[in-house]
């Protein structure tokens, strides 16, 4: 008895069966209700001590979150979503401000592009140019925009989930606003 049409069909089956799954995630994933299907795990954990850093800001400020509340935006300039919500970035700046949040951007670009995009867009808060990832990496980023707020201890207190927009992130981070005034 020859097994080998049984063999190619069951191959077959299988094959359909992976692109049928691919094909719901890839679809689901469109729809930004992949978290639905798969639950999404920080890769930092909220009340883990911060990574630290001091650095100049392209529009050569000193850059020094040790004893502040920061919230950090990672970004890269070729992000499409990035460029949706630099926006609401720099409408928030200042209500950050009032309210004793710095807010730094840090992107993955070169220095020459970023000063470009800086004084295209009028950007007023920091912006560190991180080419190299190396805070990205400290702060385990695998997407982008990315918001974390580092709190004056020193801990993360907010880590991003992928499926915010910056819109509800910054709703959620007003009740950590309201929190720390009372």
């Amino acid at each position: 008895m020859n097994l080998e049409p049984c063999r190619s069909i069951n191959a077959l089956l299988v094959a359909i069966f992976l692109l049928s799954v691919v094909a719901i995630l890839l679809l689901a994933n469109q729809n930004h209700k992949i978290s639905e299907i798969i639950q999404y795990e920080s890769p930092v954990k909220i009340g883990e001590k911060a990574y630290i850093f001091e650095a100049m800001s392209l529009q050569n400020e000193p850059v020094n979150i040790k004893q502040a509340n920061a919230l950090l935006y990672f970004f890269r300039l070729d992000c499409d979503a990035c460029k949706e919500a630099f926006p609401t970035m720099i409408k928030n700046y200042y209500a950050l401000k009032r309210v004793d949040i710095q807010l730094v951007g840090i992107a993955a670009d070169n220095k020459m592009a970023l000063l470009k995009f800086i004084q295209q867009n009028q950007i007023e808060f920091p912006i560190i140019a991180d080419p190299k990832q190396k805070i990205f990496a400290k702060y385990r980023v695998h997407f982008v925009p990315l918001v974390v707020l580092v709190d004056k201890t020193q801990k993360i207190y907010f880590y991003q989930n992928p499926h915010q927009s910056i819109e509800d992130v910054l709703s959620e981070l007003s009740q950590y606003v309201a929190g720390s005034q009372n």
